[in-house]
């Protein structure tokens, strides 16, 4: 049986949020971590 990338990742993904929704800490983390990542690129585009 073959599984792929993206099915694991989609579990990994609701495993996560679904642990996080009682816990909330990571998902806030998650967020931050996503905004710094496209502020990132963001300012990298500008640069150019």
């Amino acid at each position: 049986m073959k599984v792929t990338s993206s099915f694991v990742a989609k579990i990994y993904l609701s495993e996560i949020f679904g642990s996080t929704a009682r816990d909330g800490g990571l998902c806030k983390m998650l967020c931050m971590c996503m905004l710094r990542e496209q502020e990132r690129s963001h300012a990298s585009h500008e640069n150019e």
